[in-house]
């Protein structure tokens, strides 16, 4: 470039020398001078240009062998990042189906289960573990429920996380009376029935039904719900166990009463017997204080010691005692999410 523009300076030089001569000079020299000794003269400005091309040209050309050297160097990374990915996968997928082993395992353990016992024996353990009817208490909580309500709570981080992690853990949902605690609770409930192995229990301060604000009843209740794995079928070995023990003891297995302790025991065992339980609690703030101390104190204990994946869902109001028990651990305050639910019933 430098070339082609010292031979551009030299021509406009030897142009404006001509020029600056008067006419008649031009004309005089114009005689001895032709086109062609300014065509000359130009020659060296088309040279340097052609020059200056040719490296331009060059210089492209090796920009694009840069380019595609580049390319091709990334596709190999590529191809060779892949391979790694590929037998990180297939490790992965290795792990994986170890880990998932033990737990079709135990499923197919449970669904071979087998207690020697008569139906209407099962029938009857079951209700001396507890007469309460949890089924209907969700057809009432659920009853009223507006369509397509409550899915704010299921998309929450919160609840995400805690249903996919893989970790025993509480979610704590808590809000204001008439917030809708018990509606969103029977949300849950109806979205893991069928696919998790679910207990629940929703509490209630009711003169006329005392029982669901007991720890010892809504305990024995979530005994009653895990003992089988399928309603009528086979009871699991830990609520047989008991059944033995009192059949062999000094009094019948239905005039027995289950105390909160008893059904913790059993209820940690049964843990034991599944690769994973819900137990979901509505109305926490439903049952009498000292109960209530009593209720979360083992339901600590439970996700402390349990062998096996357990998940709590809890609903309550913030009661100061219920908030400074589940203080660190993952909640949701029912605040300005349920606006659109309300929007809608309205």
């Amino acid at each position: 470039m430098v070339s082609h523009y010292a031979a551009i300076l030299q021509y406009l030089s030897a142009v404006l020398h001509y020029y600056s001569h008067g006419t008649a000079t031009r004309l005089a020299k114009s005689i001895g001078s032709s086109k062609a000794d300014f065509e000359e003269k130009y020659k060296p400005v088309e040279t340097a240009k052609k020059a200056a091309w040719d490296l331009a040209q060059l210089a492209e050309a090796e920009k694009s062998d840069w380019i595609l050297s580049s390319l091709d160097r990334v596709q190999d990374e590529q191809r060779s990042h892949a391979a790694r990915d590929q037998q990180q996968f297939e490790a992965l997928g290795s792990v994986l189906k170890e880990i998932q082993a033990p737990i079709d395992r135990i499923s197919n353990q449970l669904a071979e289960i087998q207690d020697g016992l008569g139906r209407e024996t099962r029938a009857k353990i079951i209700r001396a573990i507890s007469s309460i009817h949890y089924s209907s208490h969700h057809k009432g909580a659920r009853k009223g429920r507006l369509k397509g309500s409550g899915q704010w709570l299921l998309q929450k981080h919160e609840y995400r996380a805690w249903r996919e992690e893989s970790c025993s853990s509480v979610l704590w949902l808590h809000g204001i009376p008439g917030s809708g605690k018990t509606k969103l609770a029977s949300l849950v409930v109806d979205e893991l029935e069928g696919r998790e192995n679910l207990a629940f229990f929703y509490c209630m301060r009711n003169p006329a039904e005392p029982q669901r604000g007991r720890c010892d009843q809504i305990l024995a209740s979530l005994v009653r719900q895990l003992a089988a794995v399928q309603p009528n079928g086979p009871i699991l070995a830990p609520v047989v166990a008991h059944y033995e023990e009192a059949v062999f003891g000094t009094c019948s297995f239905e005039d027995q009463a289950w105390s909160s302790e008893e059904s913790a025991e059993v209820l940690l065992q049964l843990m034991g017997e599944y690769p994973d339980v819900t137990l979901v609690i509505d109305a926490l703030d439903e049952v009498a204080q000292d109960d209530r101390q009593e209720l979360m104190d083992i339901l600590s204990q439970l996700l402390r010691d349990s062998p096996n994946l357990l998940k709590i869902f809890v609903s309550s109001r913030s009661n100061y005692d219920i908030a400074l028990h589940f203080e660190g651990s993952p909640n949701v305050y029912i605040d300005s999410d349920n606006t659109g639910d309300i929007s809608a019933f309205m």
